[in-house]
């Protein structure tokens, strides 16, 4: 990967860019919330010529049940991401979060053939992602800039709609969860 990696980054000087910033993502297995399966993904990563990395904690990864499961739950995921790159990743990582997730539309299920999905509000997925802003302050070391600069932070995904995660508005929703996030990020 690495050697990849370098061509890529050579590639694109060649070209007269002054580069290329590769952000690494790794996948958790399904009910492995609470656990340490991340060490390993850190370690591939770090070996593997990324600049930064970012783990991929989805839905399932805390144990599927059939049904509605609080929002809660995903914060709960992200939390534990972000903890597990602060103990385990050797460069530096990009706090992500889902800001949702509801695949009714298109009966997706987990491996066990379990269909569950995530209640949310706009306050819920605001607060998740002061959350990971309030993280990447908080360890600086792990940070793809520097203070002063604003931390960068992702969402999993903003425009899902077919996945129950985005912000974009909707007839149903209207812009309520970008309303909530620009007031949490406007907010003294």
């Amino acid at each position: 990967m690495r050697a990849g990696l370098d061509r890529l980054r050579s590639a694109a000087q060649a070209k007269g860019l002054p580069g290329v910033y590769v952000v690494g993502n790794f996948g958790v297995g399904e009910g492995s919330l609470g656990q340490d399966p991340l060490c390993c993904g850190f370690t591939t990563v770090g070996e593997g010529g990324y600049d930064a990395e970012q783990t991929g904690a989805g839905p399932f990864t805390a144990p599927p049940v059939s049904g509605m499961v609080p929002y809660s739950t995903m914060a709960d995921i992200a939390h534990w991401s972000w903890d597990e790159s602060r103990l385990h990743s050797p460069i530096a990582s990009v706090p992500v979060f889902l800001d949702g997730w509801d695949p009714r539309p298109w009966d997706e299920r987990s491996s066990a053939g379990i269909l569950m999905w995530y209640s949310r509000s706009p306050q819920e997925v605001a607060q998740l992602m002061k959350d990971a802003i309030d993280w990447a302050n908080a360890n600086p070391a792990l940070r793809l800039e520097p203070s002063p600069a604003p931390p960068i932070v992702l969402f999993g995904s903003w425009n899902e709609v077919g996945e129950g995660n985005h912000i974009v508005p909707t007839v149903g929703e209207g812009s309520n969860y970008g309303d909530a996030i620009a007031n949490m990020l406007t907010a003294p």
